[in-house]
């Protein structure tokens, strides 16, 4: 059985990327907090804040767990030193988890302001402090960075919490995206989770130790490729345990979710609102589980596996989107790579054996089989409209010119000309301490052995995932997601979702009772604000007045 959450391999799947630029938005002003400090006394009152005698902070330790998902036996047991990573600091002034609601939430002018420019303007940002360790709320304390953007009403508290994905994905960055037609009556909020974005990051390695990792053949042919993969792998997560320290121990979604609960109380929120996107949606699922009676109106796009099913696996779903591609190619006079669906698939099969054997030089670098089938899912996280661009990457690599497709494998893989992003650090942390696994061997050897009946272009490309198997922390619980108590959630997905198939949107909907699905006949990752009034509609009634669309509702425009 495969562990049913996001499982961080390879692919380095940046779920946050295409969800964000599909999207638009702005905003102005920002509101204020329980308790404002004096740059925020101009702004409106919340509507509701703690007293001294609320409950408010609660640590809930996960009721129901999967059971034999493995004991993840080849993690590597490192010691863990406080490494000089920015964010690490003393908890505030107090005694214990109050300590924490005593601090004050300073918005200020966010620093894409600073220079004038028309990027941010308008928003604001803050920082707050929350446990390093929940259990040990006098111990260190890090450090979480969080964007607003102001309700276009002006009449409103309500706030909407919102995350692209990843898992490591700016939610910052996100804030920016977020359509805000029939949302004026919100305040948008990201905020970016522990280890990711502005918040305490997860440092691992430098451009070239990473480019090690990214650079390795993640389909090996013997047993010298299998052992110089198994090695960068553990490399690249000593590296991240020696930089990053006891933080890579407490990063996982339920220590998130704590993370939410405790800005939630800070913004003076009674509920949480929430908008996920992918790995989001695990967040949320999360979230929803440990706190149901603190549940808003929560909406969750593209959702993730969260069962125990493995029938259908990510590299199925992309091969999914490969094979709408081959159709759409076969017919169009652009596209020159075959003249029906098992041509097309029969080159881009046969390119990428080729590159297996031989590398394609480009500037310096190689273009491996490797990274050129991550450009090749970049393109097909997306829509339709990348099918072009997709059949020109392949074409010009076929006659070797690979520039193209290694400029998509870099945007996959969140390489830049000086340093990776930061998700590329904080996916494999996150992913990691929320799965376990059953070792090195146990990953090889189902590699080898699956028959890749559902992905045969892509399935032995794509490779083996041996991030967790050789991660250098332990799993966190393995929290199993019912939300039984909490009230109703609203799925969307879209039929042709590549990196979450729609199988799992189904899944989530039979495993949590209190969620309904509205479905969109489309390709891409990403539902919503994607240009359906049908499903955009349903979104936005259920987020502006809690109207509850059809369980099972299709949108076909």
């Amino acid at each position: 059985m495969d562990d049913p959450r996001p499982r961080p391999d390879h692919l380095a799947l940046l779920l946050a990327v295409v969800c964000a630029v599909a999207l638009t938005g702005c905003g102005s002003d920002f509101p204020s907090t329980p308790s404002p400090s004096p740059s925020t006394s101009s702004s409106p009152t919340a509507r509701w804040s703690p007293s001294a005698t609320d409950e408010v902070l609660t640590v809930p330790v996960p009721s129901a767990t999967w059971d034999d998902l493995g004991d993840a036996p080849d993690r590597q047991k490192l010691d863990v030193t406080e490494p000089e990573v920015p964010g690490f600091t003393d908890a505030p002034a107090g005694r214990g988890l109050q300590r924490y609601l005593n601090q004050q939430v300073d918005w200020s002018r966010c620093e894409s302001d600073e220079d004038g420019s028309e990027e941010g303007f308008g928003y604001r940002c803050a920082r707050v402090v929350v446990p390093l360790d929940w259990n040990d709320p006098d111990g260190r304390a890090i450090t979480l960075a969080m964007r607003m953007r102001s309700a276009k009403s002006g009449n409103s508290d309500e706030v909407l919490f919102v995350n692209p994905g990843g898992p490591g994905g700016s939610a910052q960055d996100f804030v920016d995206s977020i359509d805000e037609t029939g949302l004026e009556d919100y305040t948008i909020v990201g905020v970016d989770p522990r280890g990711s974005g502005d918040s305490t990051p997860v440092v691992c390695g430098d451009l070239e130790q990473t480019d090690v990792l990214e650079d390795a053949d993640w389909s090996p042919d013997d047993q010298a490729e299998t052992d110089a993969l198994v090695a960068a792998n553990r490399d690249f997560a000593a590296q991240c345990r020696e930089h990053s320290g006891a933080l890579l121990d407490h990063i996982s979604s339920i220590e998130n979710a704590y993370d939410m609960d405790l800005v939630r109380v800070l913004l003076g929120q009674r509920r949480l609102n929430w908008y996920g996107v992918s790995y989001g949606t695990w967040l949320g699922a999360v979230y929803a589980e440990l706190y149901p009676d603190h549940v808003g109106r929560m909406v969750l796009d593209s959702a993730v596996n969260v069962t125990d099913r493995d029938s259908v696996s990510q590299v199925d779903g992309f091969e999914q989107a490969l094979d709408a591609f081959a159709d759409w190619c076969a017919g169009s006079s652009s596209c020159s790579l075959g003249e029906d669906r098992e041509g097309v698939l029969g080159a881009v099969s046969s390119f990428l054996d080729g590159l297996d054997g031989r590398p394609l030089a480009v500037d310096g670098r190689m273009l491996t089989q490797t990274l050129a089938v991550n450009g090749i899912l970049m393109f097909l996280y997306q829509d339709t409209s990348s099918y072009p661009d997709l059949a020109k990457a392949i074409g010009q690599a076929r006659l070797g010119d690979g520039d193209y497709l290694l400029e998509a494998a870099d945007a996959m893989n969140g390489r830049g000309d000086w340093k990776y992003e930061q998700m590329t650090y904080s996916f494999p942390a996150i992913g990691c301490a929320d799965a376990t696994d059953r070792g090195v061997e146990q990953a090889i050897d189902d590699w080898r052995d699956d028959d890749d009946a559902a992905a045969p272009v892509l399935g032995r490309a794509v490779g083996i995932g041996l991030s967790c198997p050789t991660w250098a922390a332990g799993p966190a619980a393995q929290i199993r997601v019912t939300a039984a108590d909490a009230p109703t959630i609203l799925i969307v997905s879209n039929t042709g979702d590549s990196a979450t198939p729609h199988e799992y949107a189904q899944w989530m909907r039979e495993q949590m009772p209190t969620t309904v699905l509205v479905s969109r006949q489309a390709q891409g990752h990403g539902a919503f604000g994607e240009g359906s009034d049908c499903l955009d509609g349903a979104v936005t009634g259920f987020l502006a007045d809690g109207t509850v669309p059809q369980d099972g509702l299709v949108c076909t425009d």
